[in-house]
């Protein structure tokens, strides 16, 4: 940005020094209207190519500016991306943690069912019910908590 600044004072930058150089070369014998068309003609062709070079570097700029923006979006998509794989992996973890909690509750009852000594098949019945799901959510736990 600081060599637009320093393209745009350019033209104004070259009369001054031609201006302090003549002065105190020459004095007050100084031809300012051979100077000013000494000036015109180099200043003429040096404009284009100032101008050129001016619309170049607005150009780089634009380019710039368009990259980090580009680059500021791409981070901002890692972030939420980021965040979104940390909640699932959260509400996965919540899950097993659950699936654990229901495979114990449903494990527990087993052992004193035994032990009251009623065996019948609505016993038998009931415990492997248990049994089954006690199992499968114990496995859904184990899955659940080592993925997440």
């Amino acid at each position: 940005m600081k060599i637009l600044d320093y393209l745009n004072a350019f033209p104004g930058l070259v009369q001054e020094f031609l201006d302090y150089g003549a002065s105190k070369l020459f004095g007050g014998d100084v031809d300012f209207s051979m100077q000013e068309r000494f000036l015109r003609t180099i200043l003429d062709g040096a404009r284009e190519k100032m101008m050129s070079a001016t619309t170049l570097l607005e150009g780089l700029e634009q380019v710039k500016q368009r990259k980090w923006e580009q680059e500021r979006s791409a981070e901002s998509a890692t972030i939420r991306a980021v965040a979104m794989m940390a909640s699932q992996s959260e509400v996965k973890r919540k899950s097993g943690v659950s699936s654990l909690v229901i495979c114990l509750i449903c494990l527990a009852p087993i052992w004193p069912l035994f032990q009251l000594g009623f065996v019948n098949r609505y016993v038998i019945g009931v415990v492997a019910v248990l049994a089954l799901a006690g199992v499968i959510f114990l496995f859904r736990a184990i899955i659940r908590l080592t993925k997440g």
